[in-house]
């Protein structure tokens, strides 16, 4: 954002960095306010602040909060504090924000204020503590899946639309694709839901299953896929068929690919950072890093590289 590059770390510190230099211009530790470390979603920019949620990951007794920094000084401007971790990206839906609670429910806000607006719950199942899938927004209303591997959307005041079940788990958050939405499984397809209704249909025939973000850019939908023996593949969907597969020996470490330019980029825990050409597919470049590569992302003009190990790349066109 404008000069400066924001990411959060394991080790429970919020950074705004200097895109030229790396340097830090502020930072924030969320450790001080609680058992809190961790960050699992992008922020939102709001204006001149920007939100994070944050997280103790699966730990019982971890809290959470949802924290307005000022973006120019790191300023604390308001913060809402959670009982439970706050583990998704924020989404702004009318003059609210949305997050996923580790739970398996979802925190309404206002985004002026951060009060809080109430949450949607699902029933409480034995189930295994996973962290949640990303959240989209569209309009005025927010899509998302439940631990129950259901689809949801529900209204901007909070109430259900409408809940689906695919035939398999999901396997990915959902990704807004024109008026509907599509969402990764495990039976290795892509569904497609009617944003209206919720009307299901199989929109892609796979090779492995998605999993990671996808990404859509215009007409096209880029994902990764993870397979049985271990490899993954980067592949790019048009018109409900693959228009090309690039296998690799492993499944990515990055969340979701990023697009560039005219190439599409991977990174895989061995610290390479894979580029192929968005048309065909066809490999462009690779470049080793230090690291199993977490985040990637850029301006237009500098591309940057989070490593779980806690560096930040910057590299030049």
């Amino acid at each position: 954002m404008g000069d400066t590059v924001f990411i959060g770390s394991c080790g429970g510190t919020f950074y705004a960095l200097e895109k030229a230099s790396g340097l830090a211009r502020w930072q924030y530790d969320i450790r001080q306010d609680g058992r809190q470390t961790s960050f699992h979603g992008d922020p939102l920019v709001d204006g001149s602040r920007i939100l994070v949620a944050t997280d103790h990951s699966c730990t019982n007794d971890g809290i959470g909060h949802v924290y307005a920094f000022s973006v120019k000084t790191g300023a604390i401007e308001w913060k809402l504090p959670s009982e439970v971790g706050l583990s998704t990206n924020i989404v702004r839906v009318g003059s609210s924000g949305w997050v996923g609670r580790i739970d398996g429910g979802w925190a309404r806000f206002e985004l002026a204020t951060g009060r809080s607006q109430g949450s949607v719950a699902l029933n409480k199942a034995n189930i295994p503590c996973e962290l949640p899938k990303w959240i989209v927004a569209s309009g005025r209303q927010l899509f998302t899946v439940g631990r129950d591997n259901a689809v949801y959307s529900i209204s901007q005041s909070g109430k259900i639309r409408w809940r689906h079940e695919l035939p398999a788990p999901a396997s990915t958050p959902p990704v807004i694709f024109g008026h509907d939405i599509l969402v990764g499984s495990d039976d290795q397809r892509l569904y497609r839901l009617s944003g209206r209704k919720g009307v299901l249909s199989v929109y892609s025939e796979l090779t492995g299953v998605p999993i990671g973000r996808p990404l859509v850019i215009g007409d096209t939908v880029y994902l990764f896929l993870s397979r049985a023996d271990g490899s993954g593949a980067i592949a790019a969907v048009r018109a409900g068929k693959p228009l090309w597969i690039v296998p690799l020996s492993s499944k990515p470490s990055s969340e979701q690919p990023y697009v560039r330019n005219t190439t599409v980029l991977a990174g895989m825990c061995d610290g390479t950072l894979i580029a192929v050409h968005a048309t065909d597919g066809e490999p462009a470049w690779t470049l080793s890093l230090d690291g199993c590569i977490r985040s990637i992302g850029g301006d237009g003009v500098a591309l940057f590289v989070g490593a779980e190990q806690g560096t930040v790349y910057a590299l030049e066109p």
